[in-house]
């Protein structure tokens, strides 16, 4: 288990305990991910990935007995998974739903361009306009940032915005 930056390559400044576990089948566990600076920035949200590997136990019922005629084939996936971890300061107190209402939409062209006004990141899982269905890049705009939408948007665009416990929110704009 590892806490990446941005770029999920490079460390980022956390440590999460226990770094490695055992699970039993259908068992829940805790990690915790703690801080290792106080470099984080003040004004803005920052976006780190939390990445835990899974890897299966080896199965112990193989027999090495010459005389079984019966093959067994075993085939163990590791599985690697990353979430979103994101770094609040103290100094951001938008909810959500605060945050969806600053959104602006500007028609560029034939194009419609989503900015973010706001110093927290804005996830947005889908965007409809019309029969049509859009996906931005990650899944997500950062703080200040914006995404761009390709031709064939109409007027009316529906966002669905997920909040910090994968609440959906959805907006007309």
């Amino acid at each position: 288990t590892q806490v990446y930056n941005d770029d999920k390559s490079s460390k980022a400044p956390f440590i999460v305990t226990p770094p490695i576990l055992k699970v039993e089948s259908n068992a829940r566990t805790r990690l915790k991910v703690i801080p290792t600076s106080n470099l984080f920035n003040k004004n803005e949200e920052s976006l780190y990935w939390l990445c835990v590997k899974g890897v299966p136990p080896l199965n112990d019922n193989e027999s090495n007995n010459k005389n079984n005629i019966t093959t067994n084939l075993n085939v163990n996936v590791v599985t690697n998974s990353c979430i979103k971890l994101i770094y609040r300061p103290k100094t951001i107190d938008l909810t959500t739903m605060e945050i969806a209402d600053k959104l602006k939409l500007e028609r560029k062209g034939n194009s419609i361009v989503i900015k973010n006004p706001t110093s927290s990141y804005v996830n947005i899982a889908n965007i409809k306009s019309g029969n049509l269905s859009f996906n931005i890049p990650n899944g997500y705009i950062e703080p200040f940032g914006y995404a761009q939408l390709p031709g064939g948007v109409h007027s009316k665009i529906t966002l669905t915005i997920l909040d910090d416990n994968g609440a959906e929110i959805i907006r007309d704009y």
